[in-house]
């Protein structure tokens, strides 16, 4: 045990690793040439540890500071001052000369880093850099406390560093002159460690040396006792609580631990990072130093599973997709349909809560990782539904889901009357039902149609008068009756159906014809005359004569119904001498037979003998066309017939001429002709007798 004032010899001494005594690695010290401040300055090292050394020019502050390759300074900065023409030699780490020992309070992290020396003077204001080049490694040597103690060696080894426990060490009591008390850290305070102690694997710690001396009492700088540790690199997964964190040699083989990692199955513990060469299950017997194992991992394969949720249509099923945590491949496309329906993802529950998931997200979205049903999910289509009146106007429009029945929501359409019908709204075509995708209703209408009245006159007078629809068939009313006449039809063609307007039909009538019949006293016709209500005069045909008798016609008057005239005779006295009987009629001069288009050409008759009183009359296609003894015929277009006529004052024929047929060129080369005959014509007239004419 550790007391005081025992007299018992320090027999024993402790071998303890000290840190960063330092191994010169460099090469020749670097010189400097000569400078008005500093010259010669040197880093290196020789037996009896490193140093450096400088010349000074000048008087000087001087602040020495060591530096990683990296330009990061390692431990403190020493400052100090010289005088001109100072030569000095230092050692900063040393265990064996009575000089300051780590001077630069170097750590146990500065272990192995390579390191150069900077020194920066200052003289007054002005400042100069100079920089060894020289490089030396830090390493760790050990450092033995010898019993007695030296106290000279003691007085600079109150820097010890930390010492590194390779195996078991034990200390017990120092000399009688000289007490050496081990004292770990606990919080902010230190206790004594039990004498006679045997360290372990939990007794890694902080500790520090008090050593009772005739100096007095000196306590070194802290130092770590460091158990063997055992590292694992986990790469996600967790340790067990029981798994093993360091060791100590005599308790090998020490078994690893078997950890956990979510989605994943352990592959077993490598000693190298690329988990090349064996798995192993154990810090093996004789193992030194610390130790780090890698957890190989293999990610676990999960399934998915694609379900419908209610799709009627497409693919009848879809594969199931295998995953690990660590795909990044997308989710199968959704091959799924639904009519009336859009794919709005997929999600872990079928009611649509829970986590979702785009079409084609990836499978690295999926949480929590695992074997997973996922659910489609649906939303109903909205539809354009539209509205238009007969004319393409829109009346109305909206959306409306699948499968709804659209409700018009605008006005009642209205269609203006036309002039044949008025219209009532009687709903849309086609026949509205649930939508099934865009749709377009057309207003419908029934038509009426537009009454008018259709009046039938007959004589001046309303002969019957009826109302028609438009469209409706227009019918022709029983042919009136007029006394004396014959109906001929009505003044207008009738239509097959009613327009859209009153019409109104005057009936025609021709009158009726009646028979004058003229008859000899044996009643023989001699001449039947027709005659109408309408008829004013006939020419009666010359009475027949009898010898020895005047005649004429009786008095007769033209009534309805057909009349018939008898002669009447007067015996002439035998002293009169009866009136010689008129010459036959007969038409003089050169007549051509064949006449142009539209020439003119002029008839004389032969009036010798024409008895007192009577006159010849002109009769050109049957019809009294004039009087007189010449008749011209003027611009026949078309075959026709002359014959001349003497009638007495009462209208009888007292002879008659023969029928001349005439017979006029009317064809189309006969029609040009004329047309340039006549316009030749114009062109040779003068100017002055046309502008008389016109």
């Amino acid at each position: 045990m550790f007391g005081k004032n025992s007299s018992k010899i320090l027999s024993v001494c402790i071998s303890m690793i000290l840190i960063l005594v330092l191994v010169l690695t460099a090469g020749s010290p670097i010189v400097y040439a000569d400078d008005p401040w500093v010259k010669d300055i040197t880093l290196q090292q020789d037996g009896n540890g490193a140093y450096y050394r400088y010349t000074s020019s000048a008087n000087l502050s001087l602040n020495l500071g060591l530096y990683d390759e990296h330009g990061e300074q390692v431990g403190n900065t020493r400052s100090f001052s010289v005088v001109d023409g100072e030569t000095g030699i230092v050692y900063f780490l040393d265990h064996t000369k009575a000089y300051d020992l780590n001077a630069f309070g170097l750590s146990a992290s500065d272990i192995g880093k390579t390191v150069s020396l900077r020194i920066t003077a200052k003289k007054d204001e002005e400042e100069k850099t100079y920089t060894a080049e020289g490089e030396i490694t830090l390493t760790q040597p050990s450092l033995t406390i010898p019993d007695p103690v030296d106290c000279a060696l003691l007085t600079h080894a109150k820097d010890i560093y930390d010492i590194s426990v390779v195996s078991g060490i034990s200390w017990t009591n120092g000399s009688s002159t000289t007490i050496r008390t081990v004292e770990k850290q606990n919080g902010d305070s230190w206790e004594p460690v039990d004498g006679d102690h045997v360290m372990t694997s939990a007794d890694g710690g902080v500790y520090r040396i008090r050593i009772e001396t005739c100096l007095g009492d000196y306590y070194s700088n802290t130092f770590t006792v460091h158990v063997p540790e055992v590292n694992y690199v986990l790469d996600g997964g967790t340790l067990p609580d029981s798994a093993v964190t360091a060791y100590m040699p005599d308790d090998l083989p020490v078994e690893l631990p078997v950890p956990e990692r979510k989605n994943y199955t352990f592959g077993g513990w490598y000693e190298t990072a690329d988990f090349s060469g064996s798995a192993v299950s154990s810090v093996p017997k004789g193992s030194e130093g610390d130790k780090t194992y890698y957890a190989k991992w293999a990610p676990v394969d999960y399934r998915i599973h694609f379900d419908p949720n209610g799709g009627n249509d497409g693919a009848a099923s879809m594969p199931d997709q295998y995953y690990t945590c660590e795909d990044t491949k997308a989710l199968s496309e959704n091959a799924f349909g639904y009519t009336g329906h859009s794919f709005a993802g997929w999600t872990a529950d079928p009611d649509g809560s829970g986590a979702k998931y785009s079409d084609g997200a990836p499978v690295s979205d999926i949480d929590p990782v695992g074997d997973i049903t996922l659910y489609a999910q649906w939303s109903i289509n909205e539809y354009d539904v539209t509205w238009i009146d007969g004319d393409n106007t829109e009346l109305y429009s909206g959306k409306t889901e699948y499968g709804q029945t659209p409700v018009y929501g605008g006005e009642t359409p209205v269609r203006e009357a036309d002039a044949g019908y008025t219209y009532a709204f009687a709903g849309w075509t086609p026949e509205i039902s649930p939508v099934a995708g865009d749709t377009t209703y057309t207003a419908t209408y029934t038509a009426t149609p537009v009454d008018y009245t259709v009046t039938w006159m007959s004589d001046g007078k309303e002969y019957k008068k009826e109302t028609v629809p438009y469209g409706g068939d227009v019918a022709e009313p029983e042919a009136p009756a007029k006394e004396n006449y014959e109906f001929a039809g009505w003044d207008a063609e009738i239509p097959a159906t009613m327009p859209s307007e009153n019409l109104t039909f005057s009936a025609l009538f021709i009158p009726t014809e009646y028979t004058a019949s003229f008859v000899d006293e044996n009643g023989k016709t001699v001449k039947e005359v027709p005659y109408t209500v309408e008829t004013e005069s006939i020419t009666p045909p010359g009475v027949p004569a009898k010898e020895g008798y005047t005649g004429k016609w009786e008095e007769y008057k033209l009534t309805p119904g057909g009349i018939t005239v008898k002669p009447i005779y007067t015996a002439i006295p035998a002293e009169e001498t009866p009136e010689e009987p008129a010459a036959p009629l007969t038409i003089k001069g050169n007549r051509s037979s064949t006449l142009g288009y539209k020439e003119n050409q002029t008839f004389t008759a032969d009036t010798t003998g024409l008895p007192e009183g009577a006159e010849v009359h002109w009769f050109v296609n049957g019809e009294d066309a004039g009087t007189g003894s010449e008749y011209t015929v003027v611009g026949p277009k078309d075959d026709y017939t002359v014959q001349a006529k003497v009638l007495d004052k009462d209208g009888n024929v007292l002879s008659e001429s023969a029928v001349q047929a005439v017979k006029v060129k009317h064809g189309f080369l006969d029609r040009i002709l004329f047309f340039f005959a006549y316009l030749l014509k114009l062109l040779l007239t003068p100017i002055w007798y046309l502008e008389g004419v016109l």
